[in-house]
């Protein structure tokens, strides 16, 4: 007869747990209060369930293999997604205004960085250089394997790994 008291209990509207409940559990009685709502809507969905906290961190180590698994096959139909996920957050206002020190005046030392600027290029056009404009980021590619150290390596939008550019002029 207890039995079935416990479970009136549980299904009413007000989800009353029994009075041995211990208060350690009170993560799994949200849980359960959440799961047992009356009204479906009002249920937790599995994803909402899974990013409210309230599961053991255990199964935040399994999804944290899982997107490790997902990086690493570019043909799994959660790829796209995953990055397009990473890639959609903006900065807080606070480090993005942060980023650039605006205490710094840096107006004095502009002007003498175009005049060195200048000379530079009238220098290098007297001995034969030309102007050319590297591509921002090349993928990363067996052709510059040459180097000990590769240089500063992303991934873009499209999660391919890119690279800054090295022309090879750099001497060690």
């Amino acid at each position: 007869m207890e039995r079935a008291f416990l479970i009136r209990d549980l299904r009413s509207p007000q989800v009353k747990f029994p009075p041995a409940w211990p208060a350690a559990k009170a993560q799994q009685a949200k849980i359960i209060q959440q799961l047992l709502q009356h009204e479906p809507s009002k249920r937790p969905r599995a994803i909402n369930l899974l990013t409210s906290g309230l599961l053991p961190s255990v199964k935040e180590d399994e999804y944290f293999s899982e997107a490790l698994r997902t990086f690493g096959n570019p043909s799994s139909t959660r790829y796209p997604v995953l990055f397009d996920h990473v890639f959609s957050h903006m900065p807080d206002p606070v480090s993005d205004y942060t980023f650039d020190d605006p205490a710094q005046d840096y107006r004095e030392h502009r002007v003498y960085e175009s005049l060195v600027k200048e000379r530079l290029v009238e220098i290098f056009r007297r001995h034969g250089a030309i102007d050319y404009d590297p591509p921002p980021l090349l993928p990363v590619t067996e052709l510059l394997n040459f180097r000990r150290e590769p240089g500063a390596r992303f991934l873009n939008r499209q999660g391919q790994l890119v690279e800054l550019p090295y022309d090879g002029l750099v001497s060690e």
